[in-house]
C-alpha cells in the first residue's frame, strides 16, 4: 500500500494526466496488479473521459493510504493488548511469591507452635487459625493461578492474531515483488519467425513533444517495433533477402523505401493488424525515450559505445573484419522504453519526403505531424499509396557513421528508389482505437 508521501507523488501526476506514469507508480510502490488492472483497460477502450480517470485514481489513492493504515493500527492495537497482560500477568506472578512466602512463615509458626502444644492447650486453639490461614493463602494462590492460565490462554490467541496479521503483511509483500509493469506491448509471428512491438504513450496539452528540439506537437499514442527489420522477418514475409551482410538477426538493408512500403502492406495483410513506417516526428519521440526520455544525446545513453554499431567498432575494423559492416540487432542497450539500435547499425525509412526546414511550416500543438508534398498532414490518416518521387527522410545513423552521425541532431534522406547496405527500417503500428 501507499505512503502518504507517496500519495501525494502520484496525485502530482494525475493531475496532469500523466496515467501512464501513475500506472509505472503503482508498480513501482508495489500495488497489486489486480487493484488498478481493470480501471486501466476500462479507460483504454475510452469507458472514461480524463476527468472521469482523475477522480477513480484519487479514490484509488485514498484506499491504497487507508488499507496502509488499517493493518498498521490493528497491529498496533493487539501489541497493547499484549503489553497490558503481560503486565498483568507479571502483578501476579508477584503475588503469588508474596503469598508464598506468607505460608512459609505461617507453616513455620505452625511448627513452632506444635512443638510447644503440651505446654499450653491455648496453642492448639492458635493452631487451628494458622490452619485456617494457610487454606486460605492456597485458595488464593489457587484462584491466581487460575488467573495466569487463562491470561496465558489470552496471551496464545493474541499470538495467534498476530501471526496472521503478519502472514497477511508477508503474503501482501510476496505479491507486491511478484507485480510487473502493466505490460501493453505485444509479439507477432509470422512463418515461424516473430518480433515485438513496444507501446509508446503519446503527449497531451500539458506535455507536448518538442520535435527537433524546437517545435512543440502532440502524438497520439502508438507501437514501434522492438528492433530495426531482421533479415529473418523480412525472408519470412518477402522471401527473398537482399541485405549485403548476411545474417538472420542483422537488420536487413539494401532496401528501398518502396520495397519498406510493400513489406508493411504485407505484413498487414497477412495479420490483419495495421502496420506502416513512423512518421520522423513519431520516430524521434519513440528514439529519444517518449515520457521517459533522460534527454540523452543517442537512444538511451550519453555514450555512444553503450548503445549503437558506427564506425569506431565497425567500419574501422576493415573489411576482413568480423564486426565490419552491420550487427547483430539488440546487441547494445536500449533506450529508455527498451527499443533497441535506434542510434546507430542502419539508417531507417520515414514516411515523410524530406524538407531542410520542416519545422517552420508545422503549425504549434500539430497532431502526429508529417511532410508529403509540400504540405503538413496527420501521418495516422495518411494513405502511402498518392506518393511523389522525392527525397524520403531517414533518421539514426548507421555502422558506416562516425558518432556524431548517429546523434538526434542528424536528419538524412534518399530517393525513394535507392539502395544501399546502410539503409533499412523499423515497423510502426496504431494503437487499437486507430485501426
Amino acid at each position: 500500500m501507499l505512503t502518504k508521501q507517496q500519495a501525494e507523488e502520484i496525485k502530482e501526476l494525475v493531475d496532469g494526466n500523466y496515467f501512464g506514469q501513475v500506472l509505472i507508480k503503482f508498480s513501482e510502490y508495489n500495488i497489486p496488479k489486480n487493484r488498478y488492472s481493470k480501471l486501466n483497460q476500462e479507460f483504454q477502450d475510452n469507458k472514461y473521459s480524463h476527468s472521469e480517470m482523475r477522480e477513480k485514481l484519487y479514490l484509488l489513492l485514498h484506499d491504497f493510504v487507508q488499507d496502509n493504515k488499517k493493518y498498521e493500527d490493528e497491529l498496533a492495537k493487539v501489541q497493547a493488548n499484549n503489553l497490558i497482560l503481560e503486565r498483568k500477568n507479571k502483578t501476579n506472578e508477584n503475588l503469588i511469591e508474596q503469598l508464598e512466602a506468607e505460608i512459609a512463615t505461617l507453616e513455620e509458626k505452625l511448627k513452632t507452635y506444635k512443638q510447644n502444644a503440651k505446654q499450653t492447650n491455648n496453642n492448639q486453639v492458635e493452631i487451628e487459625q494458622f490452619k485456617t490461614l494457610i487454606t486460605e493463602k492456597n485458595n488464593e494462590i489457587q484462584k491466581l493461578t487460575q488467573q495466569i492460565n487463562t491470561q496465558d490462554r489470552l496471551l496464545t490467541e493474541k499470538e495467534n492474531i498476530i501471526k496472521n496479521l503478519n502472514q497477511k503483511i508477508n503474503n501482501l509483500e510476496t505479491e507486491k515483488n511478484n507485480i510487473k509493469i502493466i505490460n501493453k506491448n505485444y509479439t507477432e509471428t509470422i512463418n515461424n519467425v516473430s518480433f515485438e512491438m513496444i507501446w509508446v504513450e503519446g503527449t497531451d496539452a500539458n506535455n507536448p513533444f518538442l520535435f527537433q528540439g524546437e517545435k512543440k506537437i502532440q502524438l497520439d499514442s502508438f507501437y514501434i517495433a522492438k528492433f530495426p527489420t531482421t533479415q529473418a522477418l523480412y525472408q519470412a514475409i518477402m522471401g527473398n533477402n537482399p541485405s549485403y551482410f548476411k545474417g538472420t538477426n542483422k537488420p536487413v538493408e539494401r532496401v528501398s523505401w518502396f520495397d519498406a512500403v510493400a513489406f508493411t502492406e504485407k505484413l498487414s495483410m497477412l495479420t490483419g493488424k495495421k502496420y506502416s513506417l513512423p512518421s520522423e516526428a513519431q520516430w524521434e519521440y519513440a528514439a529519444k525515450g517518449g515520457r521517459l526520455s533522460k534527454g540523452y544525446t543517442y537512444a538511451g545513453s550519453n555514450n555512444i559505445d553503450e548503445v549503437a554499431c558506427y564506425s569506431k567498432n565497425s567500419l574501422d575494423k576493415g573489411e576482413k573484419h568480423a564486426d565490419y559492416g552491420t550487427h547483430n540487432v539488440g546487441r547494445y542497450k536500449p533506450n529508455e522504453l527498451g527499443i533497441y539500435d535506434m542510434s546507430g547499425n542502419v539508417f531507417e525509412w520515414c514516411l515523410d519526403e524530406y524538407e531542410e526546414k520542416v519545422i517552420s511550416k508545422i503549425p504549434d500543438n500539430f497532431l502526429n505531424p508529417m511532410y508529403v508534398n509540400g504540405n503538413i498532414l496527420n501521418s495516422i490518416t495518411f494513405d502511402n499509396k498518392n506518393r511523389a518521387n522525392n527525397p524520403i527522410v531517414l533518421r539514426g545513423g548507421s555502422w558506416f557513421n562516425y558518432d556524431d552521425g548517429a546523434s538526434f541532431a542528424i536528419r538524412g534522406d534518399f530517393n525513394a528508389r535507392d539502395v544501399n547496405g546502410f539503409n533499412g527500417f523499423r515497423l510502426f503500428s496504431l494503437c487499437p482505437q486507430y485501426l
